[in-house]
């Protein structure tokens, strides 16, 4: 059976190297978490900000994504670097509860905030505001961050999704060659269908068909705008629908929608954990599902996506 070493990425690292990638990514990490305080402060600070609901979903997200990059990049960033697993099996465990936990819960925050644009889009402004109320929100918010739960930090830290490979993850954890520990993460086959059903094709198969009926709704209004232009503009020419500013709008949303479904089928799928990671940073994501002792392994490179940016599509 052949097999694929998990650190093939990090071995050979010289002074220099290390040295540069480590600067890399410390700089990364610095801005996505400079990023994140600036969207929270100027949220916080702006009332006009605070007055627009959705806001409330877009700063919930910049907590999550801050989390990110102060309690699991940087770990993952030494381990990269090290080529070795310092901080014992049970922090292990908890970065890794913390990283699945973290990046479903930015999957879930993007899905109510397309679920929000659907209701203020899509719907009558009274419709809106009754959906949309205090108590429903925090209700959203607070199943943006439960549920992951569930996913996370219960199932890895009681060693659910290792039954049954449990072996196989204490080879791959200590490397004889190199005397190297590795904080590995690897699952079973019915925890990555649960997880996967969970944290991506759900929350997936709810964004396409919202923003699919917010870019129907866009185009629509769009087509009737631009024909009342026409027709006050020139009541005695046929009218043609197609006005640019309108058309414009149509096309953002569309845009907007296709690099969501790029960026979420690409590269949330092993960033949510659904699969095992051992080195998960800066090196492609590689992840491994085992049933009855067999095992696949694939390669992925992570995507990072720009939550904030969907705001502006409307």
């Amino acid at each position: 059976m052949q097999t694929i070493d998990f650190n093939f990425w990090s071995e050979g690292f010289g002074i220099a190297e290390k040295i540069l990638l480590l600067s890399f990514i410390s700089a990364v990490i610095l801005m996505a978490i400079l990023g994140n305080l600036l969207v929270m402060v100027a949220v916080c600070r702006d009332r006009q900000l605070r007055k627009i609901k959705t806001n409330y979903f877009i700063v919930s997200l910049a907590f999550a994504d801050l989390l990110v990059s102060v309690l699991v990049m940087p770990f993952g960033a030494m381990e990269l670097v090290q080529d070795n697993w310092i901080y014992g099996e049970m922090f292990c465990l908890v970065r890794t509860s913390l990283d699945v936990l973290l990046t479903t819960a930015s999957i879930l925050h993007l899905c109510c905030i397309s679920l929000d644009r659907y209701y203020a889009i899509c719907c009558q402004p009274l419709v809106y505001r009754n959906k949309m109320t205090p108590l429903r929100i925090a209700l959203m918010l607070g199943g943006c961050w439960v549920i992951p739960t569930f996913i996370s930090f219960l199932p890895i830290m009681q060693g659910w999704n290792s039954i049954g490979i449990i072996d196989l993850i204490q080879q791959r954890q200590f490397n004889k060659a190199s005397n190297s520990t590795y904080c590995i993460f690897m699952v079973n086959k019915p925890y990555a269908i649960t997880c996967s059903v969970v944290a991506f094709y759900i929350p997936f198969l709810l964004m396409v068909l919202a923003y699919h009926r917010i870019y129907v709704t866009a185009r629509k209004t769009a087509m009737d705008g631009g024909m009342r232009k026409e027709r006050e503009a020139f009541p005695f020419f046929p009218v043609n629908p197609r006005v640019k500013g309108e058309t414009d709008t149509c096309v953002s949303v569309c845009v907007c929608v296709c690099v969501c479904v790029c960026s979420l089928s690409q590269g949330h799928i092993p960033a949510a954990g659904c699969t095992g990671t051992d080195q998960g940073l800066c090196s492609p994501a590689r992840y491994t599902v085992l049933h009855n002792g067999h095992h696949q392994q694939q390669e992925k490179l992570p995507i990072h996506t720009d939550p904030e940016s969907q705001e502006s599509c409307f």
